[in-house]
């Protein structure tokens, strides 16, 4: 992490921890475990996860839970040996109610997290399928347990919040998770909790009278 992103990084959780508005721990391991961990960011980290920063308060009138997350893996050869870490920035905004499980992915990650086959929604959330297209050209790669329901909020401005923000994002019952590379600074990760607050917005009316038996 270059110098300056480290130094912006280092500056915003203090003013952060400044803030009576949020929460702060500084590693949250019971959050950490309220996630299945094959699905998108934790898939990432096939030899472990961790959270470093969490801050939790409300946007928007929305519980929302920003930090940042470290995903293990290995590089290859003997086991334990060439272990990397790559870092994520992620933001989780509480929805209404529990819906499908869903993931909207920029293309900017397709190459990523197509490497090793990780998964993007968990088993436990059920089989998913790929929507038509979503590759490269199309720029979001959108999966479902419930491909129907995925049609439906697969509207022009979903779309084009998520490839704009250059984010990957999905539906874990009821929390919406998004995620993109690197350590932020907390005020853009706060930044990727207003994109997701507008990306649920763009929803049509049907999603929250979608059927409770369908998925989530």
């Amino acid at each position: 992490m270059e110098f300056f992103t480290v130094f912006r990084v280092r500056k915003s959780i203090k003013h952060f921890r400044e803030d009576p508005a949020w929460a702060y721990r500084k590693r949250a391991p019971d959050y950490l475990a309220s996630f299945e961990q094959d699905g998108y960011p934790f898939s990432l980290g096939p030899r472990g996860n961790s959270i470093r920063h969490i801050f939790q308060g409300t946007i928007q009138g929305r519980p929302v839970s920003l930090f940042h997350h470290t995903a293990r893996k290995s590089g290859g050869g003997s086991p334990g040996a060439n272990e990397t870490w790559n870092d994520y920035s992620v933001a989780v905004v509480t929805l209404p109610r529990a819906l499908p499980a869903t993931a909207f992915t920029s293309g900017t990650f397709i190459s990523e997290t197509e490497k090793g086959k990780r998964r993007a929604i968990p088993v436990s959330a059920g089989t998913y399928q790929d929507r038509p297209g979503g590759g490269p050209l199309d720029a979001v790669r959108r999966q479902s347990v419930d491909p129907d329901f995925a049609v439906l909020i697969d509207t022009k401005q979903v779309h084009q919040l998520t490839r704009r923000a250059h984010l990957g994002w999905r539906i874990d019952g009821d929390r919406i998770i998004g995620w993109t590379r690197g350590r932020q600074p907390f005020d853009e990760i706060q930044g990727m909790a207003d994109t997701l607050i507008a990306i649920v917005g763009a929803f049509p009316e049907q999603t929250w009278h979608w059927p409770e038996t369908t998925g989530g």
